[in-house]
C-alpha cells in the first residue's frame, strides 16, 4: 500500500496552447508486510489537453529517492495517464 502527495507547478509551452509541462515534488509512504519505506518523489512531465475532445493525456517521470529504512534510488519510474475532462 502506498500513500503520497505531490505539489506541482504547470507551465505553458510557447506556441502550443494545448501543451503544458509540469514539475513538482512530494513525500511517499509505502507499507508492506512488516516494513515501511519513506521516499521523496520529484516529478516532471508533459500534459496535453485536446481542444476538440474532452481528453487529457500526460506522460511523466517520477524517480523515487528512498530515505528510510535505507537510502536508495529508483530512477526508472514513468507514468502515462489518459483522462476524461468534464
Amino acid at each position: 500500500i502506498g500513500l503520497g502527495a505531490q505539489v506541482e507547478q504547470n507551465f505553458a509551452v510557447k506556441g502550443n496552447s494545448a501543451l503544458n509541462w509540469y514539475i513538482g515534488i512530494g513525500p511517499q509512504f509505502l507499507f508492506a508486510d512488516q516494513s515501511t519505506a519513506i521516499a521523496l518523489v520529484p516529478v516532471t512531465g508533459l500534459d496535453y489537453k485536446d481542444p476538440h475532445a474532452p481528453l487529457n493525456l500526460s506522460f511523466d517521470w517520477r524517480p523515487n529517492f528512498y530515505v528510510s529504512p535505507e537510502a536508495d534510488v529508483d530512477a526508472g519510474r514513468f507514468g502515462l495517464s489518459v483522462r476524461i475532462r468534464f
